[in-house]
């Protein structure tokens, strides 16, 4: 079986099943395990399929975005290392916008080695994650996405343009092959808001999310102060400050 056929069968499974393990997938096609993580890497690549943590999940030909239980599932242990090496730049006192996202979810254990931080958040979860610790946390209210668990809208963004941040952090959908960071939602607008009102900004990225673009332009990655990720930007990107996990 060529490649092509085998990842042909592979969407013909996963659309039928919605969602699969590796070993699932390896046992119905008497392929490797290997064999078969390659070929999820491939479709999600091509934007077929979503992977998840020990298996993958079937998208819509031109879904737009993927629920935050797939999203947080995704690359998990890459999203870990990438939130340790960012915590660095937490400092006492700090005042910190945390920008709705799974990987900015995984800075949440380092906050609780600092003092005095202030916390302002458009996630829904990560106030209900800090409600058992001493950090003062804000959320920034406005129309909740169902979808992506954050709050969006004017509300939202007249909340963040009172407070002046050290630092913020946020991740993001896609990064082009030109340097342009993109989104799937009109969450957007509330991290533009973030962006203007921060002292300094760190993206968190991964690699699988290179040479990926959604429909809704946040910035170039020239615009953020630093990088967080685990590969080489695509395309022979530079940026004055990356740091690779």
């Amino acid at each position: 079986m060529y490649n092509i056929e085998r990842q042909e069968k592979i969407l013909e499974i996963l659309k039928e099943k919605k969602s699969c393990s590796v070993s699932y997938l390896a046992n119905e096609l008497f392929f490797s395990e290997t064999t078969i993580r390659r070929d999820l890497n491939e479709l999600s690549k091509k934007m077929k399929i979503k992977k998840t943590f020990g298996g993958a999940v079937f998208l819509e030909k031109y879904s737009s975005w993927v629920p935050t239980k797939v999203r947080a599932e995704e690359n998990y242990r890459v999203k870990e290392k990438i939130a340790a090496c960012a915590s660095a730049l937490i400092e006492d006192n700090m005042t910190i916008f945390l920008a709705e996202s799974t990987t900015v979810e995984h800075l949440l254990p380092y906050l609780q080695n600092h003092k005095g931080l202030m916390i302002i958040t458009n996630s829904l979860e990560i106030p209900y994650r800090l409600s058992a610790t001493d950090i003062e946390v804000f959320s920034t209210g406005g129309r909740l996405l169902h979808h992506s668990n954050s709050y969006v809208g004017e509300y939202a963004r007249k909340m963040i343009k009172k407070i002046n941040a050290d630092l913020m952090f946020f991740s993001v959908r896609g990064l082009s092959e030109n340097g342009i960071l993109t989104t799937s939602s009109t969450d957007d607008d509330v991290m533009e808001a973030m962006m203007e009102n921060s002292r300094k900004t760190c993206l968190l990225i991964d690699s699988s999310k290179f040479g990926n673009t959604y429909p809704f332009t946040l910035c170039s990655v020239n615009e953020v102060d630093v990088v967080v990720t685990d590969a080489q930007l695509p395309n022979g990107l530079n940026h004055n400050n990356v740091s690779i996990v």
